[in-house]
């Protein structure tokens, strides 16, 4: 589903490639995934909901805010030139200046614990100051190749390998297939839209198997 933030229930059924601006909500079912396409990819699993609270295609930024569920990006290459790409929670952020990574919001005790796993490149990872907006300082970290990162609910991080259970996990093989077994298919309903005002950058989202 895709909707503006300010009226998230106002959704319309799609059945084909459409286009989403900042601001655009963008939420799937328990069947369904998505493709965001722009200057970088993002891939919505099941049962997750974002926004897209920068998007300009021009300046190569992007700022996504997961409110649940997990996404799969990759980004291209950014120079030090203002460019970013970043995917946040309430409580925590990671951004990349190129690299293939996931991003989960997972309850765990009634709590939100936000999830990192690395298979390409460098990820900056940690909690946010609410206040500033932005990481807490001495607290964040940079994820490497082949590790994950969780937020503990006292913003403590904990970084380590990346296990072969995980990489057995549906999400990551459907995301890394060379990595392990042909992911299964998954049926696909449609995902539904409201447009968001005209204007600005836009990216292309779709529904995938």
């Amino acid at each position: 589903s895709i909707a503006t933030v300010s009226n998230v229930a106002n959704f319309q059924p799609i059945t084909s490639s459409t286009q989403a601006v900042a601001g655009s909500h963008v939420k799937t079912d328990a069947t369904g995934r998505a493709l965001i396409e722009g200057t970088s990819t993002t891939v919505l699993d099941s049962n997750t909901e974002m926004t897209l609270a920068v998007l300009d295609t021009q300046k190569t930024q992007t700022r996504i805010q997961l409110e649940a569920g997990q996404v799969w990006s990759r980004v291209k290459k950014l120079s030090d030139k203002g460019e970013f790409y970043e995917i946040g929670t309430q409580n925590a952020r990671a951004s990349v200046r190129g690299t293939s990574f996931g991003f989960a919001t997972k309850r765990v005790k009634n709590e939100t614990v936000p999830t990192l796993t690395v298979v390409e490149g460098l990820v900056r990872f940690g909690p946010i100051d609410l206040k500033k907006g932005d990481y807490v300082v001495g607290k964040d970290v940079f994820v490497p190749v082949g590790k994950k990162a969780v937020l503990t609910g006292s913003n403590d991080l904990v970084v380590s390998d990346v296990t072969n259970s995980d990489k057995k996990d549906s999400w990551f093989v459907y995301n890394n297939p060379s990595v392990g077994a042909p992911p299964s298919s998954i049926t696909i309903q449609p995902i539904k839209i409201s447009q968001p005002p005209s204007g600005g950058s836009s990216a292309i989202t779709k529904t995938i198997q």
